[in-house]
């Protein structure tokens, strides 16, 4: 459950460039949206299934399968939705407890910004960076964790 450098770096850029709530907005909008009835009729659908050995007395549901594959698409937009919603509110109150200063140094950071405007020296704002990421990422994770352990219970 690591999360990668450059990946928190690109979500720190969408979530400055507000690019984070375009793609939140439009997950809300896939978990509201529902599937037209033709995506459940198997009237013209190909069955790819590789037919069973022996004597079985396979029975098969194609419309129910078709409804099962649809309900966990739809519970896979859910939990994908909920993810996007959850970080991008602890990016909001971790970034919310910063001063302009640190903001300035991780909008640098993302290359937003260049490092000179943030007025400390370079060193020392890699290594401050360096120190507001990890704080980031070590929340980030803690909402990750938290999900799954939700999905669980």
């Amino acid at each position: 459950m690591r999360l990668k450098y450059e990946n928190l770096k690109e979500l720190l850029r969408h979530y400055f460039n507000g690019e984070i709530d375009r793609i939140t907005r439009n997950l809300k909008e896939k978990v509201n949206q529902k599937y037209p009835e033709e995506y459940y009729c198997t009237i013209y659908s190909i069955d790819h299934t590789r037919p069973m050995a022996g004597n079985s007395s396979y029975y098969s549901d194609p419309t129910g399968e078709r409804a099962a594959k649809l309900a966990d698409l739809y519970l896979d937009r859910v939990k994908e939705y909920k993810r996007h919603e959850a970080i991008k509110s602890t990016l909001e109150t971790v970034i919310s407890g910063f001063n302009q200063e640190e903001i300035l140094i991780i909008k640098a950071e993302i290359q937003q910004i260049s490092f000179k405007y943030t007025g400390i020296e370079y060193k020392e704002a890699k290594k401050r960076a360096g120190r507001l990421m990890l704080i980031i990422s070590n929340e980030i994770k803690k909402t990750k964790r938290d999900l799954i352990y939700d999905q669980v219970k």
